[in-house]
């Protein structure tokens, strides 16, 4: 079939099936041209390891050229970065497109087929995807033989309150019922109850070091805020900060109120691995691949630095074994 008439009919299905929302609608909208892909082919023909970078907006805030060279180093001109609106036309390392679209996804792994050595999504991004098996196909093809597609899978909870703790079979029935953990697009919120099971004194040594910055009586309260923010990034994660005025807070109060914040965030933690990670993301990543070509690793880091995070908590490689 004829590239122009391919990518016109793709793009028309691409329309017919645009989301409501005007950023989703107009990254659709926003597609790299039959010949802005050949400038980004050319410019990798002088690229030993090319690879391709999804959730990187070059040119915008964060993103700027300047940011960029110093997260992606002295390797910065390997990378091609998928923006989603063509801020500068004639830059080959940017190709814009919308990596949930399925229709341009496509156009893309026919033009650009076996061109990346890997293809990497920022870990600020994965919880705008909206992956079936059949868009990390066409991920697949994009990769050379042996290439590599590499994400950190993560997932925003939503808490329902209940009345009550529950059993670990009934808080596992709530899941299922109420979550499509098994089903075909990879999973990146979940809901699940305010009680949930925990074993006595479990994650106590946490706790404990919070409440030793609280009681301690030889520090101010600026300098006690600056602690408590440090302690509390290194437990639950550099992009979260404690409330602002929870030192206000009575002992026992602040007591109750860490002790469940460090029980839910560990006992999330453990559901991503345990069940979110083999139910969902690996049995999808393997249906594209294939079973012994996806790689899971935990405390891991990105191939270049990261903004949020020096380590993923779960790191998957697919490999593209043809």
């Amino acid at each position: 079939m004829n590239r122009r008439i391919l990518i016109f009919i793709c793009f028309i299905l691409s329309v017919i099936s645009a989301p409501s929302s005007s950023m989703e609608a107009n990254s659709i909208a926003s597609f790299a041209t039959l010949e802005h892909m050949q400038d980004v082919k050319d410019f990798l023909d002088n690229v030993k390891h090319p690879k391709l970078v999804l959730g990187v907006n070059k040119g915008s805030p964060p993103d700027t050229e300047d940011a960029l060279k110093e997260r992606f180093g002295e390797h910065y001109h390997d990378y091609v970065f998928s923006n989603i609106s063509q801020l500068n036309p004639s830059d080959p390392q940017t190709l814009v497109f919308d990596f949930n679209n399925l229709e341009q996804l496509t156009i893309l792994a026919h033009e650009m087929p076996s061109i990346f050595d890997q293809i990497i999504l920022d870990d600020s991004t994965f919880k705008h995807i909206k992956w079936t098996p059949e868009h990390l196909n066409a991920f697949k093809r994009m990769l050379k033989p042996q290439g590599k597609f590499i994400f950190g899978p993560t997932a925003s909870v939503t808490i329902i309150s209940t009345a009550r703790n529950i059993s670990r079979e009934e808080f596992e029935r709530f899941i299922k019922e109420n979550n499509e953990v098994g089903g075909n697009t990879m999973i990146t919120s979940y809901i699940r109850p305010l009680h949930f099971p925990v074993k006595e004194g479990d994650r106590g040594e946490e706790v404990e070091s919070l409440m030793a910055i609280y009681r301690n009586q030889d520090s101010n309260e600026d300098n006690k805020k600056v602690q408590l923010t440090h302690k509390w990034q290194e437990i639950f994660g550099r992009a979260i900060r404690p409330p602002r005025n929870i030192l206000n807070m009575e002992e026992v109060e602040f007591r109750n109120f860490v002790t469940k914040e460090v029980q839910s965030a560990y006992f999330d933690k453990d559901f991503l691995i345990t069940t979110l990670l083999p139910e969902n993301y690996q049995r999808i990543t393997e249906e594209a691949f294939g079973k012994g070509n996806v790689q899971i690793e935990f405390n891991k880091p990105l191939p270049f630095k990261s903004n949020h995070s020096e380590t993923q908590e779960v790191l998957i490689t697919a490999i593209r074994e043809d």
